[in-house]
């Protein structure tokens, strides 16, 4: 690892054709990350994209606060809360360039273990209706839809679909992470 957190295997060699083909690794995010956070952020969220603001207050609430890196290129992130035995996932993003590759199922699994090691009991999430993708990556994972909030999203309004996954044992089909998939560089 880097002084500054950033994990540094699997650097791509200069001229790469994929520079997203490798595994990604996982580092907390932190405040000196945050100018990458937001490059990726904006690129995958033109409208509607968190700022520095939200994600400088979740580090510094104690939120797990993630990011995956493939070299020293942030592929994604994410932004969870946990407390009394919950845990809820508030943000996740991959950069549209990286997107297809498993990167956005890996960091969802880390987060899943991420929320196991908190002691949550549940891990919920919202997803908007019209994100498809998303929503099916959600239910491969053993989400299940468990509400709906109206008008939960703006530009565009739209509802949310409240997802959740049980990791104490009620969800039988909900898949466990695979072993050794969910490297963790701290």
């Amino acid at each position: 690892m880097r002084a500054d957190g950033v994990p540094a295997a699997n650097t791509p060699a200069a001229g790469s054709r994929n520079v997203w083909a490798t595994s990604a690794r996982f580092a907390a995010m932190r405040v000196e990350h945050l100018g990458e956070v937001q490059t990726v952020e904006r690129l995958a969220h033109p409208v509607g994209a968190w700022d520095v603001a939200a994600f400088t207050h979740a580090i510094h609430q104690g939120h797990e606060c993630r990011m995956a890196w493939c070299g020293e290129r942030a592929v994604g992130h994410a932004v969870m809360a946990a407390a009394d035995g919950r845990a809820h996932l508030l943000n996740l993003c991959v950069r549209p360039a990286a997107q297809r590759r498993g990167h956005g199922t890996a960091l969802v699994r880390h987060m899943i273990e991420c929320a196991r090691r908190r002691g949550a009991a549940a891990l919920t999430l919202e997803v908007r209706p019209s994100n498809i993708r998303a929503g099916r990556l959600y239910h491969a994972l053993g989400f299940r839809e468990i509400g709906r909030r109206k008008n939960f999203y703006r530009l565009p309004k739209e509802a949310a679909r409240l997802l959740e996954l049980r990791l104490d044992g009620d969800n039988p089909d909900s898949p466990a992470p695979r072993p050794g998939t969910l490297s963790d560089s701290l």
